[in-house]
């Protein structure tokens, strides 16, 4: 698989973020998704297995993290700053300072580009600014230049992928099983929820009768990877549509052919449904939801319920590099 050795050292070693941490109770990921009566790939047709793997992306913004902080009166503070999410830089101030968040306020002048770039990482800019402003008792104006930038405001989350299928004779694709492995550098960051998407949107267009999706979080010492537009599905979808070709090839099939009978057709439902877990508790606790509420889901932790099923969008993309095992 054509991923960095520090990427493949953390796979071999199993360095796994764990779900629900001590220090953010709910904070949790999908480790898997299976199609309801899924049977293993190759109990039906030839057999297909193979490795995929996807490269980080540098977030390119028209203007780099930049925050004018201003002391105001009452002891409170401004932040102008081009951010994706004011009340984490509220919030993240307010902290740093020592003060309620009410006496921090956040204003958006221009964006500059964003693309999820700005949703997790400005804090650092923004708050670096408070504190200096905060200390001195005067206006701070912090703009970092694009190498700082990019060194301190992590990338799209590179993926490594396995998957196994198998396809009969008529070119239907029979079962398919995909294993994403999304390298999150040195913190959680919103490594969680991008996979989750990756995840969710697996199958992509395809119809497939025995289908199973699994997703880890790898830690690594790389710089925090974070959001970045499409947020997990041009990794997935890359990774999938690798073992679509794959597929095609080994049966002796156009890839296009392949695709097109395998695509879900106008009408068709997708399959969902959902359970109560530990993580579902956690996240309710968090947001400190109604204790007799939670009291009642604990008793139906476990169980499996049916949802109503949604229609489906395509949503095709095309892979890159990649490894063919058979």
């Amino acid at each position: 698989m054509d991923t960095p050795e520090f990427f493949q050292e953390a796979l071999r070693n199993k360095h796994f973020s764990p779900q629900n941490p001590d220090s953010s109770r709910g904070m949790t990921h999908l480790e898997d998704i299976t199609r309801p009566g899924t049977a293993a790939a190759g109990s039906n047709g030839r057999i297909v297995e193979g490795e995929h793997a996807t490269g980080y992306q540098n977030h390119f913004y028209m203007e780099t993290m930049n925050t004018v902080a201003v002391p105001d009166e009452n002891k409170s503070i401004i932040l102008y700053t081009a951010t994706q999410n004011l009340a984490d830089n509220q919030s993240v101030a307010a902290n740093a300072l020592g003060i309620r968040a009410n006496k921090v306020k956040v204003t958006l002048p221009c964006e500059g580009g964003g693309f999820g770039g700005r949703q997790t990482r400005s804090r650092f800019n923004s708050t670096a600014s408070a504190i200096a402003a905060w200390k001195l008792n005067r206006p701070v104006h912090l703009n970092m230049d694009r190498e700082t930038n990019f060194i301190m405001c992590g990338n799209r989350h590179p993926f490594a992928g396995k998957y196994r299928s198998s396809c009969d004779t008529d070119g239907k694709i029979t079962a398919l099983e995909i294993n994403y492995f999304s390298n999150s550098g040195n913190t959680y960051d919103m490594s969680f929820p991008v996979l989750d998407l990756a995840v969710m949107s697996a199958d992509n267009v395809y119809i497939i009768p025995n289908f199973k999706v699994t997703g880890e979080v790898v830690r690594t010492n790389e710089i925090s990877n974070t959001a970045f537009r499409s947020f997990g599905m041009v990794q997935g979808i890359n990774i999938l549509e690798e073992a679509i070709e794959h597929t095609a090839f080994k049966a002796g099939i156009d890839p296009e052919t392949l695709r097109e009978k395998n695509f879900y057709r106008t009408g068709t439902t997708e399959w969902t449904e959902f359970k109560i877990t530990e993580q579902t508790l956690g996240a309710l606790e968090v947001f400190r939801m109604d204790k007799k509420m939670i009291a009642q889901l604990k008793t139906i932790k476990g169980n499996l319920y049916k949802d109503a099923p949604f229609s489906i969008s395509p949503m095709p993309l095309r892979p890159v590099k990649s490894k063919w095992i058979s």
